[in-house]
């Protein structure tokens, strides 16, 4: 028997050793060959050679001209050793120029950035629900509404003594005033301070009063309750070339009084006169006015060269003065009568007649409001927590899977071996290719080197 041992020396060489050399008959399984294996790893580098011997210093050339550019500064020496601190000189008597301020920064600072977020809580469990009722709320208050009357009962029968002679009617007294009333004025020249802030408007003099008085000036003040009337007329001055405009309204307790305000336009100067105009207004007050509550006029304006002026008395003809401002108040009254005269006589009284029967009574009257609820309980302690339950029975298995599960990976590729030992018989050729032919020969051998 021979064999044919084949040495793979590279991919493109190959060494046949036949042993016997006599002619070769040798069997071989043809399958088929596998891809080449990853190549290994590169060789580690051999030892850097020995260093070579210096050879002669060369000879030294000639000196070169003086450098025209300096070279470069040398490194500056240590510092020696500080001296000792001299005295200290007196002081100065005359202070230093001060410094000009620097100029205000016009860039902002830049904002930190803002902390993370802290982690919220967890939830506390629901308590359970209170098995202690509230307290049950306050009883409502008793109905302010009466139940309807019932029927008047019919009137019994009487018999009517005879009336006695009427008095004598008492004399009509003198006509009076029974309302409140106040009537005041004032006598000075107002000038407007400033055009940005309301002004109070003083009134210095009382004419005469009932129950309305005139405190600190400018304060009507009100002794009773009642419903007012109240009116004002205010003699306005301009001495500017413009129309300019005036506003008047009321204070209450040193509050604005709602929708009180007037405005005026107060005619210019011309022809060498101040403007003039006269503003009036009436108010009715309602009748929480009293007990010591007061009412203000106040003013503003468009320009300092308005005043609330008084005007002197006329001499040709003879007028009197115009007073800056003319305030009167007034209790509104449905009659405003003298005193009643007395009364007369009365006259005897006649016999009264039967009483009449009692009327049915009345339906009862609609029952007053519910009180409100009361607040609810406290939520009471959270009860234990249960036991956690037996694991549940497994559940049935599912059908076999219908669907093919992915293939795995291919392994590797086995090491080309260095050496095939063939049986005699069969293999007549030994070819080296690249790949296998479609057809292979039956009496090939086939080395690929691809």
């Amino acid at each position: 028997m021979s064999s044919l041992t084949v040495n793979v020396i590279d991919n493109n060489n190959v060494n046949l050793e036949v042993v016997p050399q006599p002619r070769i008959e040798a069997t071989i399984d043809r399958g088929v060959v596998g891809p080449a294996g990853p190549t290994g790893p590169t060789g580690s580098s051999g030892p850097t050679g020995p260093q070579g011997a210096v050879g002669p210093t060369g000879s030294i050339g000639p000196t070169g001209a003086a450098s025209t550019v300096a070279g470069p500064t040398g490194p500056t020496g240590s510092q020696g050793n500080t001296g000792p601190t001299g005295p200290t000189g007196a002081a100065s008597t005359v202070a230093g120029p001060t410094g000009p301020t620097g100029a205000a920064s016009t860039v902002a600072g830049p904002t930190g950035p803002t902390g993370a977020q802290g982690n919220a809580g967890p939830t506390g469990p629901t308590g359970a629900a209170s098995t202690v009722a509230g307290p049950t709320g306050p009883t409502g208050a008793a109905s302010t509404v009466a139940g309807p009357t019932g029927p008047t009962g019919a009137q019994g029968s009487s018999i009517i003594g005879p009336t006695g002679p009427t008095g004598a009617t008492g004399a009509t007294g003198a006509g009076g005033a029974l309302g409140y009333y106040g009537s005041f004025f004032d006598t000075t020249t107002q000038n407007l301070a400033s055009t940005s802030t309301a002004q109070v408007i003083n009134i210095n003099t009382t004419a005469e009063n009932n129950g309305v008085t005139m405190v600190d000036g400018n304060k009507v003040t009100f002794s009773n309750q009642a419903t007012y009337s109240f009116t004002f007329s205010i003699q306005f001055k301009n001495t500017d070339t413009a129309i300019q405009k005036a506003t008047v309204w009321l204070k209450y307790n040193g509050t604005d009084y709602p929708d009180s305000a007037s405005v005026f336009d107060v005619p210019n100067s011309h022809g060498g006169a101040d403007g003039n105009l006269v503003g009036t207004v009436n108010f009715v007050a309602s009748s929480a006015l009293g007990g010591g509550d007061y009412v203000q006029l106040y003013w503003s304006g468009t320009s300092t060269n308005l005043s609330i002026a008084t005007i002197a008395a006329g001499t040709s003809p003879v007028t009197p003065v115009s007073p800056s401002v003319i305030l009167t108040v007034t209790e509104v009254m449905y009659t405003q009568l003298g005193p009643t005269g007395p009364t007369g006589s009365i006259g005897a009284t006649g016999s009264v007649g039967p009483t009449g029967p009692t009327g049915s009574i009345g339906d009862a009257g609609v029952a007053g409001p519910t009180g409100p609820t009361g607040s609810v309980g406290g939520v009471g302690p959270t009860g234990p927590t249960g036991s956690v339950g037996g694991i549940g029975p497994t559940g049935p298995t599912g059908a076999a899977s219908t669907v093919a599960g992915p293939t795995g990976p291919t392994g590797p590729t086995g090491p080309l071996p260095s050496s095939y030992i063939i049986p005699s018989g069969g293999i007549t050729t030994v070819a080296i290719v690249a790949s296998l032919p479609v057809t292979p020969d039956a009496n090939t051998l086939y080395i690929v080197t691809g």
